[in-house]
C-alpha cells in the first residue's frame, strides 16, 4: 500500500576469508618462553595447564576454560607454572573484526565453546578441504568460536594512558597503511608527544621500537595481500605505501626471512582454506 513502509533490519556479517591453521600444542615442560604472535587474528582455548604471560604490558595468568586472544605480530613473553600446557590454536583472517587489545584478550568461555573448538580441529584434521560445502563448515565454526570468545566492553580493564595512546597509534596506522610509514618524528607532531616517550610507549605495549613495530604490521598487510590475492609484488609494494619493490622486498626478508615470492609459494603448498 502507497505510504505503508516497514522499517527492515540488515546486517552486516563478518566474513573469513581465509583460515590459516587449526592445530593442538602441548607444552610439558614448566619453562620460560619468548615468541611473537602472527599475523591476522590468533586465538588460543586453554584445555589444559596454567601459564602466566605478558603481551602489550598487560601481564596474566592464563588457565583451562579460557579463550586468549592475541594482537598481531606482537612479542609474547611467559612461563608455564603448571603442565602440560595445552590449547587450540585458530589463526584467521577476518577485516572487519575489530583487533582485541591486550587487556581484552582473555575470556572465560563456557564449556560447549572448547568442544566446538576441538570439532573444528577434527574437521580441519579430517575434511578435504577442496570441498566447497566443507570449506563452508569450516567457516561457519570459526564465526561461532568468535561468538563465543570476542570479547565484551566489560570485560575490558582500563590501559594506563601511555600503552592506550600506542594502540589509538596502531589503529590510525592500520586504517593508513597505504601511506609511506611514518617517521618518529611525524608520530610526535601527530599526537603530541616527544619521540622518547613514543618509543618508550611501544616498548612497554609490544616490547618492539615504534619503527620495527609499524613495519611489523604493514608487513602484516603484505602477506595477507600475497597469499589471498592474486596481485603483483610491484601492484602490493604500491598498495602497502611502498615506494620501491626493493624496499618491500627488504622488509619481507626481515621479518619473515624470505622474499615475497618465496612466501606466496609457501602459502599456496600449506594446508588453509579460502572461504
Amino acid at each position: 500500500m502507497s505510504g505503508d513502509y516497514r522499517q527492515t533490519r540488515s546486517l552486516d556479517i563478518p566474513s573469513i576469508p581465509r583460515v590459516y591453521f587449526v592445530a593442538k600444542i602441548v607444552r610439558t615442560e614448566a619453562l620460560r618462553f619468548r615468541s611473537s604472535s602472527l599475523s591476522g587474528h590468533l586465538i588460543h582455548f586453554i584445555t589444559e595447564g596454567e601459564v602466566e604471560q605478558e603481551v602489550g604490558g598487560v601481564r596474566q595468568v592464563l588457565s583451562v576454560g579460557q579463550a586468549v586472544w592475541y594482537p598481531a605480530n606482537v612479542l609474547v613473553r611467559g612461563q608455564v607454572t603448571q603442565g602440560p600446557w595445552s590449547f587450540i590454536t585458530v589463526n584467521f583472517e577476518c577485516p572487519e573484526l575489530p583487533a582485541v587489545l591486550p587487556d581484552q584478550r582473555v575470556v572465560d568461555v563456557v564449556p560447549a565453546a572448547l568442544d566446538l573448538a576441538d570439532s573444528l580441529l577434527h574437521d580441519w584434521n579430517t575434511l578435504s578441504l577442496d570441498n566447497i560445502a566443507n570449506q563452508a563448515r569450516i567457516g561457519a565454526r570459526v564465526l561461532e568460536l568468535i561468538a563465543q570468545a570476542y570479547p565484551s566492553t566489560k570485560q575490558s580493564q582500563a590501559f594506563t594512558g601511555d600503552v592506550s595512546l600506542w594502540w589509538q597509534i596502531e589503529r590510525d596506522y592500520s586504517r593508513a597503511v597505504d601511506a609511506p610509514l611514518p617517521k618518529l618524528c611525524e608520530l610526535s607532531k601527530r599526537y603530541h608527544v616527544t619521540g622518547k616517550q613514543l618509543s618508550q610507549v611501544c616498548r612497554q605495549a609490544t616490547g618492539l621500537p615504534p619503527g620495527r613495530r609499524l613495519r611489523a604490521i604493514r608487513m602484516s598487510h603484505v602477506r595477507g595481500l600475497l597469499v589471498s590475492s592474486n596481485l603483483s609484488v610491484s601492484e602490493i609494494a604500491y598498495q602497502t605505501g611502498y615506494r620501491r619493490v626493493q624496499d618491500l622486498s627488504r622488509d619481507c626478508d626481515l621479518v619473515f626471512g624470505c622474499s615475497p615470492t618465496m612466501l606466496r609459494n609457501q602459502f599456496a603448498q600449506s594446508r588453509f582454506v579460502n572461504l
